[in-house]
């Protein structure tokens, strides 16, 4: 009977220590750096001078005139990465809206190059028109003339 216990009692020793240390990974620190940077990961140890962090696989020193805020038992990094993609996406939206906008004040500014062409060939095509007459009405007079003399 003691044999059948056993495994038993080792699966509720594994059950109990998940319990334990599940939580401690999922409420991580940070450690917001002066720089804009951010460390996540789990301080060990911290004095006047410097914080000691383990992120990863990693220990880190970091002193502390470099760091500007320390969130405890946060998940500021998932939040964080959340907001920075959201930006992300408003910014292209934005970018991908401007973009439309200029390509339509370039087709409106090219329509109107077109147009005022279009206009002033006319222009010039009535002032021909114009000089033609004129120079008609001119040589019709001299012959007029000549006919008189």
């Amino acid at each position: 009977m003691k044999r059948n216990l056993q495994p038993k009692r080792n699966l509720f020793i594994a059950f109990l220590w998940m319990l334990i240390f599940l939580p401690v990974t999922l409420l991580a620190d940070t450690v917001l750096l002066r720089d804009g940077s951010r460390i996540n990961g789990r301080i060990i140890q911290q004095n006047q001078a410097s914080v000691i962090i383990v992120s990863g696989n990693r220990r880190q020193v970091i002193s502390k005139t470099r760091i500007a805020r320390i969130l405890y038992n946060n998940n500021y990094g998932n939040d964080e990465d959340d907001k920075q993609k959201e930006e992300e996406e408003r910014r292209k939206r934005l970018e991908e809206q401007r973009k439309r906008e200029e390509a339509e004040r370039q087709r409106r500014a090219e329509e109107q190059k077109r147009l005022e062409e279009q206009r002033r060939k006319e222009e010039e095509r009535r002032q021909q028109e114009i000089l033609n007459q004129i120079e008609e009405e001119k040589t019709r007079e001299q012959e007029q003339k000549e006919q008189e003399q």
